[in-house]
């Protein structure tokens, strides 16, 4: 038998697990946890602690990876009948395989926290309970959902500020990005519940639709007093203009992509519309970072970098 035998079937289950994982989203993770570590660190006027800074960013990756993973093996029997493309109801990855591969990735979580500071451990546990009760009971909860995945963001980037700050982690910077992710990120999981709608369209509350660019621009602002009232050691009176025009990026590309579903948009435009404000939470993320000194500026310059990457692979395996 040819060589091309063996690897035709493991190129196909490549490519299902990173459907699985919706690889264009990862690039998303990671971000979360570096923001709240920088902004922990400016608001203690304290260099960076870059190890565990890195755990936390792998401790969240690993618990992001594990809810979609769960997601999926906890919801196929919805999964069959409204996305039956999706790997397990397909039967390309088997629920079983998919429940053990979550669980592992849970552990690596944990063991990851566990090694930056035992803050962030007791972050990454409640982030844990909050990443499994989302799929398991409050998927099923209309009203409850999307705050419940917006505390997914929310809890992660507290997670990156207890990696590095320990006890002293809930600063006024970091609370004000954990809580306007957390809502930011509800309303786009919002958004996403009429993904799966009738052809002809369906007609999304404006509330929704206005409310994430406007919370972003909210949150982003009153970092932004946050820095000019001089309330964290490291955080400079007057936001930079690489800060300025980064967080102009982000409410921008946030208000562009809600406000093309305003109307009556079918299922297409939605999915479409959702891809692009989950990877535009890079974009926040790296408005975060830039308040953050030098050290975040470079580090959002890593996030920007990541966009246009995360764009390309989502053009290959869908992110939604």
């Amino acid at each position: 038998m040819s060589g091309s035998g063996y690897t035709e079937p493991m190129t196909k289950t490549l490519k299902a697990w990173l459907a699985l994982l919706r690889l264009p989203n990862l690039f998303t993770a990671p971000g979360d946890p570096l923001a709240g570590a920088l902004l922990a660190g400016a608001a203690l006027g304290t260099s960076i602690a870059w190890v565990p800074a890195a755990l936390g960013a792998v401790a969240s990756l690993c618990l992001y990876a594990c809810g979609l993973v769960a997601n999926d093996a906890l919801g196929a029997d919805e999964d069959a009948r409204e996305r039956p493309d999706r790997p397990i109801p397909s039967g390309r990855i088997s629920r079983g395989a998919a429940l053990i591969a979550a669980c592992l990735l849970n552990a690596c979580a944990l063991l990851a926290a566990a090694l930056a500071s035992l803050p962030a451990l007791g972050v990454a546990v409640a982030l844990s309970a909050n990443v499994w009760g989302y799929n398991a009971r409050a998927r099923a909860l209309p009203g409850v959902r999307p705050f419940a995945m917006g505390a997914c963001r929310g809890l992660s980037l507290l997670l990156g500020a207890a990696a590095v700050a320990r006890g002293d982690f809930a600063s006024a910077p970091v609370l004000i990005a954990a809580v306007g992710l957390t809502l930011h990120v509800a309303a786009i999981t919002a958004i996403a519940s009429r993904e799966v709608g009738p052809e002809g369209g369906v007609r999304l509350p404006r509330l929704v639709l206005v409310s994430s660019p406007v919370v972003l621009l909210a949150t982003l602002a009153a970092l932004a007093l946050v820095a000019w009232q001089g309330w964290s050691p490291s955080l400079g009176r007057v936001p930079t203009g690489y800060a300025c025009g980064v967080t102009a990026m982000a409410v921008v590309w946030s208000a562009l992509w809600c406000g093309l579903l305003f109307g009556r948009p079918g299922p297409t435009a939605v999915r479409s519309s959702i891809a692009h404000l989950v990877r535009g939470i890079l974009l926040v993320q790296a408005a975060f970072c830039a308040t953050a000194g030098l050290a975040g500026e470079a580090v959002s310059l890593g996030l920007l970098a990541a966009f246009p990457v995360a764009s390309w692979v989502g053009a290959w395996i869908k992110g939604s």
